[in-house]
């Protein structure tokens, strides 16, 4: 009896480090048949402790079951469950493919747009867009797994996530500083909403660069008040400066 603990523990722990070291296939049959190692081990070593001797004085009742239709019934229920699990592992994998190819066509969609998208779970970014990445000098992989707080102030992101306490809702847009990989900050535009993802809600982010838009503005303010010519200030920046 002592064996059998001692063999089922030991096998049933290695069994458990070897599945979960390592997030593959090859490691998940290994630990599968360890675990199979550990409850054979652990119960036939046990039932060699034991001793079954029949009484003598008790008859058999005429109305038992033959032993072998017991063994019948015993495989039939046996290949049954198999069956069943088998089943159950057939639909398991085809809803598993239908979510990966979903989310793999969501995430080539995604990459295909010029602006930078983002899907949070809370405050987790579990996915970006190469868009996002590219503007953020990172890549894609660093940036997953991250939280959003490290690329936006915490005021900004608390408004984007949970949008339903403040004062911004879904499609508004709202002006932040987004932080580079270098320590610039990048005007942005952004806008968030709920979407589902993985069959959960999750916040999708949409982050427009401005640098752009906020050069041409600078650059229609600096026509407004200087000659296009020779650069120097025109009669209403004057007026402006004389008045102040």
């Amino acid at each position: 009896v002592v064996a059998s603990i001692a063999l089922g523990g030991l096998l049933g722990a290695t069994a458990m480090h070897v599945a979960l070291i390592k997030d593959s296939g090859k490691a998940k049959i290994w630990g599968a048949l360890l675990l199979v190692a550990a409850i054979c081990s652990h119960h036939f070593t046990a039932m060699a402790a034991a001793a079954i001797i029949p009484d003598p004085s008790i008859s058999l009742s005429a109305t038992a079951m033959p032993i072998g239709w017991m063994a019948v019934s015993v495989a039939a229920a046996s290949f049954g469950i198999l069956m069943l699990a088998s089943t159950g592992l057939a639909l398991d994998i085809r809803d598993r493919r239908k979510v990966e190819q979903a989310a793999d066509h969501m995430r080539g969609l995604a990459n295909a747009a010029v602006e930078g998208l983002l899907v949070c779970d809370g405050s987790t970014i579990v996915t970006a867009n190469e868009s996002f990445a590219a503007l953020c000098g990172r890549n894609r992989e660093d940036i997953v797994g991250t939280t959003i707080d490290l690329y936006l102030s915490k005021d900004i992101h608390t408004r984007l996530l949970f949008h339903s306490n403040h004062s911004i809702h879904d499609n508004d847009l709202l002006e932040a500083n987004l932080l580079a990989a270098n320590g610039a900050l990048i005007p942005v535009e952004l806008v968030a909403r709920t979407v589902m993802f993985e069959r959960r809600p999750h916040r999708a982010i949409a982050v427009r660069d401005l640098r752009l838009r906020k050069k041409a503005e600078a650059d229609l303010k600096h026509l407004a008040d200087h000659d296009a010519l020779t650069g120097l200030p025109k009669r209403r920046s004057f007026n402006q400066k004389l008045a102040q």
